[in-house]
């Protein structure tokens, strides 16, 4: 037997002293007081309480006590919380994984991403289950890894504090060794199926995946030009990812007015590359975005819309574009 809110020595003393505590005041209650009496008129009362010592008067109080014994019992046992093996089954552990890649933020054709999808999915598994099934929450972004506990409202709370991150992303560690044990707790994975994380075997995966259009800055490099020291240039790629043709109009600027405009079309699984020349823009920081025209669906996807050099190098978000591409 297990008591979940306190531990079994103190359950069993919250039992002794709620049992003596009845006990104590119900004969405290019935205590009768000794009186001197100078007549024997009384002795009528003590013939007609006969019938409270008879065998059956015993028995009833006898019965009021233990039925009040009983109730105190059970309102002590619930706050104790005991838990009987052979009665109520052995507590449950579950481990949720939560995949926080970046594209958990594409939009599905409901017009939430994937990742509210996942959230609803991750307390569904909360909401559905006994109040003895213990959860441990984790990421696949080594950021979030919460104890195991029974709290559904904790666990919704740690659950709302989740969201998708732009870094690498794996399968949290978790010792699957110890895992396959009698008393292995069982692991969901929420994903959308994207990013390789290396899911071992006996994981029950969650797909979140729809397929989406897309169309993202996969590439975005600034760099200056061997034959001129003052000349710069930045290389652009988008590609469209989607079904079907979009039109897309893409925007170079820097810190100044200065801004150059390509309005292009690209067909479905190809790319539109270019250099440009940027060495009459203001100094600075060099920002790359593209806005999709035409249909409203052509775009589920919006961190790769924006690319954004500080010096000559490649845009941060140009991994996570490559990789949203499936």
């Amino acid at each position: 037997m297990r008591f979940l809110a306190l531990t079994a020595f103190q359950s069993a003393a919250l039992a002794l002293i709620t049992s003596a505590s009845i006990i104590a005041l119900y004969f405290l209650k019935h205590r009768r007081r000794r009186m001197v009496i100078a007549s024997a008129l009384l002795w009528k009362r003590v013939l007609a309480n006969r019938l409270e010592n008879s065998l059956f008067e015993r028995l009833r109080r006898l019965l009021s006590i233990l039925i009040a014994v009983a109730i105190g019992l059970l309102i002590a046992m619930a706050i104790a919380r005991p838990e009987i093996d052979w009665l109520t089954g052995k507590s449950q552990r579950t481990i949720i994984v939560l995949d926080t890649s970046p594209t958990m933020q594409a939009r599905r054709s409901d017009g939430r991403t994937r990742w509210q999808h996942a959230v609803d999915a991750a307390k569904s598994l909360v909401n559905q289950s006994s109040v003895r099934t213990q959860f441990r929450i984790v990421d696949t972004a080594n950021q979030f890894d919460s104890a195991f506990t029974t709290d559904h409202t904790e666990l919704r709370r740690l659950i709302d504090q989740m969201h998708p991150v732009n870094s690498s992303t794996r399968f949290p560690s978790i010792d699957m060794a110890a895992a396959g044990g009698a008393d292995a707790p069982q692991i969901y994975l929420i994903t959308d199926g994207v990013s390789a994380l290396g899911v071992p075997a006996g994981v029950t995966s969650i797909s979140e995946f729809q397929a989406a259009s897309n169309i993202g800055i996969t590439a975005f490099e600034v760099r200056s030009v061997p034959s001129s020291a003052l000349a710069y240039e930045a290389y652009l790629e988008v590609t469209n990812f989607g079904k079907a043709t979009r039109g897309v109009e893409i925007t170079v600027s820097s810190a100044g007015q200065q801004r150059i405009t390509r309005n292009v079309k690209i067909d479905a699984g190809k790319s539109f590359k270019e250099s440009l020349d940027i060495s009459k823009l203001d100094g600075g920081g060099v920002r790359a975005s593209i806005v999709s025209t035409g249909a409203a669906d052509g775009d589920a996807f919006s961190p790769d819309d924006v690319g954004l050099c500080l010096s000559a190098g490649k845009a941060p978000n140009e991994d996570t574009s490559r990789n949203f591409g499936k």
